[in-house]
C-alpha cells in the first residue's frame, strides 16, 4: 500500500498499523515521491489525503492510476468530507474513502478486504484470459474441422467408387453421385428410399446379414462379393467394403460402404 498525505507524520500514522499487520506500506508526503513509488512498486492500494489533493483531487488520483503499469490501484481518499469524496467517486477518479480518525483495527480490516477483492478480480481476469484463449483455439479447431469436412465432402462427391451410408437397419441415408449411376437411380431421393438388403439378390441376403453381424463385432468387413440388383432388374457382381460408424460414446450408429462394380474385371479375367 502507498499512503500519500500532507505530512510525513500523517502518512506514517496510516502506514504504521498496516506495517504491523504484515503489509508492505510506504508513506510519502509529496506527489513526486508518490509517482516514484507507484512506478517502482505498483501498489494495489493507494490512500490519498484530500487535504493534500485539494482542488486537484481528480487529476492527482487519475495520474496515480495511470502511472501504474500493473492493474489500476484501488484509491481510498482520506477525508471526512463525504460530498467531496462522492464527487471524485462519480468521476471514476477514486474508489472509496476512509475517515481521518479511522481506528487502526478498522484500517487494517478495510485494506485486507480490498486486497482480497483485488486478488479475486485478478483471478477472474486470469480465468477470463484462459477462457478467451480456449475460445480462440476452439474457433481455430472449428475452422480446421470445416476445412477437413470440405475436403472429405469433395472426396465423397468425386469418388470413382459408389459410397453409401446406411443406418443399423441397412436403410440408405446418404450416397454419392457414383452410387446413383451404379444403381441406375435418377435422383438421390430415389435411392434413399431403399434398404441395402433389398439391393442384394435373395440368395446373397442371408450372407449379407451375417457379415453385418460380424462387422458390429470386428468394426469392418472388406472385399465381400455379392450379386446386386439395379433399379432396372439387371444383376451385376459387386465388391463391398464396409465399416461401422460410431457416436462419441463409441456406440454404433450405422455403416459406410464402398461399392465397386466387378463386371468389367470379370469380363477381362475371362
Amino acid at each position: 500500500a502507498l499512503i500519500l498525505a500532507e505530512s510525513a507524520d500523517m502518512a506514517s500514522a496510516f502506514a504504521r498499523p498496516l506495517q504491523e499487520a504484515g503489509h508492505h506500506a510506504v508513506a510519502v508526503s509529496s506527489e513526486q515521491e508518490a509517482i516514484r513509488v507507484v512506478n517502482a512498486l505498483h501498489p494495489a492500494i493507494i490512500l490519498v489525503s484530500m487535504t493534500l489533493a485539494g482542488q486537484r483531487g481528480a487529476e492527482l488520483c487519475r495520474r496515480l492510476k495511470a502511472e501504474s503499469d500493473a492493474d489500476a490501484p484501488h484509491i481510498l481518499l482520506i477525508s471526512d468530507d463525504d460530498d467531496a469524496v462522492e464527487r471524485l467517486i462519480e468521476q471514476d477518479a477514486a474508489d472509496g474513502s476512509i475517515a481521518r480518525a479511522e481506528s487502526a483495527h478498522e484500517l487494517v480490516a478495510r485494506v485486507a478486504d480490498i486486497l482480497r477483492m483485488k486478488r479475486a478480480e485478478a483471478r477472474l481476469r486470469r480465468d477470463f484470459r484462459e477462457l478467451e484463449a480456449r475460445h480462440v483455439a476452439l474457433l481455430a479447431s472449428q475452422k480446421q474441422l470445416q476445412q477437413s469436412a470440405s475436403v472429405l465432402k469433395s472426396i465423397f462427391e468425386s469418388s470413382p467408387n459408389a459410397i453409401v451410408v446406411s443406418d443399423l437397419a441397412a436403410n440408405i441415408i446418404e450416397c454419392n453421385p457414383r452410387a446413383l449411376e451404379l444403381y441406375d437411380c435418377d435422383s438421390k431421393a430415389e435411392l434413399l428410399r431403399e434398404n441395402g438388403y433389398d439391393l442384394t439378390i435373395p440368395e446373397d441376403a442371408p450372407r449379407a446379414r451375417e457379415n453385418v453381424r460380424d462387422m458390429l463385432q470386428s468394426g469392418a468387413v472388406k472385399h465381400a462379393e455379392y450379386t446386386m440388383i439395379k433399379k432396372t432388374g439387371e444383376r451385376y457382381l459387386a465388391e463391398i467394403s464396409s465399416s461401422v460408424l460410431r457416436d462419441e460414446a463409441g456406440q454404433p450408429t450405422g455403416f459406410v460402404s464402398i461399392v465397386r462394380d466387378l463386371t468389367e474385371r470379370r469380363i477381362s479375367e475371362k
